[in-house]
């Protein structure tokens, strides 16, 4: 080999020895990306499986709390905005009694301290029908038996009825409205509404009373749920 051959493999050698380590750091660069993308990915899985496990701790905190918490908090509310003489909580019954000074007789229209105090206290509804597919609403109507002769004054048409059951759902309707202002379509389907008009009074009480002008907004879970045959006319 001439001396002139051999320089031309010395500079190659020279030039595979500069090449070799640039391809060896590529390669590692391109190891400690795929590391650190790797590791990004493990993290951001951590996070989410975080989040859904702070999710699920605050479901199960709401279904802790279930339907008598949520009741029991609207008690405390009725009783701090002095509505006691209005509305009437019955945790044990689990049901919220809109009583006879809601409404004034052959009137529909809900007085503006329940529809406000209604208003107030949705946001713990929604929260415990969000935290249980197993809870439903529903907002029942009723009337005493003193029959409807003539429209309501001025003022106090809600709603156009001409007997006691359209009464009574048309209460119903006031009541449910108020609760469900704000709320997703998917949870509105869960309240459910009908009228008994003057059919349920109070038991013990005359049917003529005024205690029978009424809205019960019970609350349902599990095996407590209504079926269809027991539910109340649903307004169409």
């Amino acid at each position: 080999m001439s001396h002139q051959g051999h320089e031309e493999w010395i500079s190659i050698g020279d030039l595979m020895a500069g090449v070799i380590p640039v391809v060896v750091l590529m390669f590692m660069v391109a190891a400690l990306q795929s590391q650190l993308a790797a590791a990004e990915n493990v993290e951001r899985e951590q996070q989410e499986q975080r989040r859904k496990l702070e999710l699920a701790a605050t479901a199960a905190a709401l279904r802790a709390r279930g339907v008598v918490g949520a009741l029991e908090a609207f008690s405390a509310n009725v009783q701090r905005r002095g509505l006691g003489d209005v509305i009437e909580v019955d945790v044990a019954g689990r049901r919220i009694l809109l009583q006879e000074a809601t409404f004034r007789s052959g009137s529909a229209c809900l007085s503006a301290r329940v529809n406000a105090a209604l208003q107030e206290q949705s946001a713990g509804l929604r929260e415990l029908l969000m935290s249980s597919s197993e809870v439903e609403v529903v907002v029942e109507g009723h009337t005493d038996n003193e029959p409807v002769g003539r429209l309501p004054s001025r003022g106090y048409a809600c709603a156009l009825y001409d007997d006691n059951y359209t009464l009574s759902t048309a209460r119903a309707r006031q009541a449910r409205q108020a609760l469900i202002t704000g709320w997703p379509a998917a949870l509105t389907q869960r309240v459910a509404l009908g009228g008994w008009g003057d059919s349920r009074p109070l038991p013990g009480s005359n049917p003529a009373d005024s205690s029978n002008r009424r809205v019960e907004i019970k609350i349902e879970e599990g095996s407590r749920r209504p079926t269809p045959v027991d539910r109340p006319a649903a307004e169409p």
